[in-house]
């Protein structure tokens, strides 16, 4: 059954013990967000903090900051979301569009006027050098100003005032700012409306690179299997997600930017103050008892890089398998930022590193990538054990490194300073072929036979090893 709002996903986590509720006030400035860090480190799972001082609303955090809770959200697991990845992902879907209503529960609560103020809800400081307050986990609608085509997005936003943020595009391609420019030129505002508190597939469409014109709102009822209940909005001319807990209805303001920042981005690092976009909230519709949806990028332990990690790497792969078909698997690890990659193979013939080589850099999203190791397919690229044991017997560093000059990196890169050529280096960490130069035969791995492995995985709950 597809979850109606963020609240049925927060009974399914808590069922699955993938949630744990802090019944102690916190602050919001710095203390939530250092309990959610250390809280990660011992166990990882998704908090909701029930008192947070000076608000009577609660905050959720870490719902889907791993690839069980990934799993759970999109109610597939691992192996179904490899088969279904592009289909759900990557092809436009309208078998479940949106169905218009009358009410909603996102609008128990109407502000409007003097009474909008965002500085009542718990909108998290994270750390303590940061500009402000940030909305981080908030779905931006807004629609094309010429076709009326919907776009959802996720952006980060600093509260400046009860009724004024800053809002951080990113990249310079992104829907909502291409709507906002066609206004921007007649010298005209744009309507947006920020959801906060969704259905779990909503904020996952949202979040993710999409191909193509999709409605991602759309594109939720085809992973959901049942469409999404809308809303019109009060103040504004958008529809938004009727089982919401928060929405701020608003403006984004022409040839208007004030300074945001410094923010702690994906990285790990502190953004340089730059100026931005400004949106007016003109309405805020709530829940009654509504429950703030934050999450928080950086060196967490499992931060929201976990969701871009697990999903990016099913469609990256599903990409290239069909380039290079003896791709076995492809990931990062979470802690890399998206910056090194781990592709394994199935070695049928000499030099495929090569020949991994020279594909991968052909796709738009290898801009990302730093350095990308290539395995056997004995070697299980989510294992950082595995990997680092394939780097240290594996490779000749003399021999088994392919460097890779003037490629297009990141323009956000803190160790390039956002230098747009740089070098990038493919490791070959495989058996090496004696058509690759070895003198003899790769010696064989010494492990445990797939048949005993098979015998012993039966047969666990009989050794009484808990």
């Amino acid at each position: 059954m597809p979850y109606r709002d963020v609240r049925e996903f927060i009974k399914r986590l808590e069922d699955e013990g993938e949630l744990v509720r802090v019944k102690a006030e916190v602050d919001w400035d710095q203390e939530l967000s250092a309990v959610f860090v250390r809280a990660s480190k011992e166990k990882n799972r998704a908090i909701l903090f029930e008192k947070v001082k000076g608000s009577g609303f609660p905050v959720l955090i870490g719902q889907l900051t791993s690839s069980k809770r990934v799993e759970l959200a999109f109610e597939r697991n691992s192996r179904e979301l490899d088969d279904e990845i592009e289909n759900l992902l990557n092809i436009p879907r309208n078998d479940f569009p949106p169905v218009i209503v009358e009410r909603g529960k996102s609008q128990e609560v109407v502000l409007t006027g003097d009474d909008v103020d965002l500085l009542k809800f718990p909108v998290p400081k994270f750390n303590p050098k940061e500009g402000g307050r940030y909305i981080t986990a908030g779905v931006s609608i807004s629609k094309d100003p010429e076709t009326g085509a919907r776009n959802a997005g996720i952006y980060r936003m600093m509260v400046r005032d009860k009724n004024e943020i800053n809002v951080n595009f990113g990249f310079p391609n992104r829907h909502m700012l291409r709507h906002f420019q066609k206004r921007e030129k007649e010298g005209k505002p744009l309507d947006v409306a920020v959801v906060i508190g969704c259905d779990p597939a909503v904020w996952l469409c949202a979040a993710l690179p999409l191909a193509g014109k999709i409605d991602e709102v759309a594109q939720a009822g085809a992973v959901r299997g049942k469409a999404v209940e809308m809303v019109k909005c009060r103040t504004v001319d958008l529809e938004v997600l009727a089982d919401a807990e928060i929405v701020l209805e608003g403006e984004l303001l022409p040839n208007t930017k004030k300074p945001e920042g410094p923010y702690v981005d994906f990285q790990g690092y502190y953004t340089k103050v730059k100026d931005n976009y400004v949106i007016r909230i003109k309405c805020i519709t709530h829940r009654k008892d509504a429950i703030f949806e934050t999450s928080m990028t950086g060196q967490t332990p499992e931060g929201e890089m976990e969701v871009y990690r697990y999903l990016l790497s099913k469609q990256q792969k599903a990409q290239l398998k069909k380039a290079l078909p003896q791709i076995v698997d492809f990931t990062f690890d979470s802690a890399s930022m998206g910056h090194i990659y781990v592709v394994s193979v199935r070695k049928e013939k000499p030099f495929v590193a090569k020949e991994i080589n020279e594909k991968i850099w052909t796709f738009p999203w290898s801009i990302m990538i730093k350095m990308l190791v290539v395995v056997d397919e004995d070697i299980d690229v989510n294992d950082p054990s595995q990997v680092m044991w394939a780097l240290a017997t594996r490779v000749d560093f003399e021999k088994d490194i392919i460097l890779n000059p003037k490629l297009q990196g990141p323009s956000f890169d803190v160790a390039t300073a956002g230098r747009q050529s740089v070098a990038k280096v493919t490791i070959d960490a495989t058996m090496k072929l004696q058509e690759e130069g070895y003198p003899a035969k790769f010696p064989e791995p010494g492990k445990s036979s797939k048949e005993i492995i098979e015998k012993v995985m039966k047969r666990w709950g009989e050794y009484g090893i808990r």
